[in-house]
């Protein structure tokens, strides 16, 4: 693998990590909106300030669909669960 390549592709990782720590709508430049840290459900979260724009939702907490949870993983319940096993 070139030099060049592996920056790129470090570069990606770096970038995706940071997209799933900060929220999917969240950059360096565009950080998480305040109502994500209010202690109220608002704005456009699944459950209190986690989903939507704000920080993946913890197992257990309510989704709207796979893009709110941490493992990616929102059930029938609607409700975010693990990683598979």
């Amino acid at each position: 693998m070139s030099f060049d390549l592996k920056n790129t592709l470090v570069g990606i990782a770096i970038v995706i990590g940071a997209t799933f720590v900060m929220g999917p709508d969240s950059t360096p430049d565009k950080p998480t909106p305040k109502h994500c840290s209010n202690q109220v459900e608002d704005g456009n979260e699944s459950d209190v300030d986690c989903g939507g724009s704000c920080r993946l939702c913890q197992n257990g907490q309510t989704c709207h669909d796979q893009w709110d949870c941490l493992y990616g993983h929102c059930d029938a319940t609607k409700h975010c669960v693990g990683p598979p096993h």
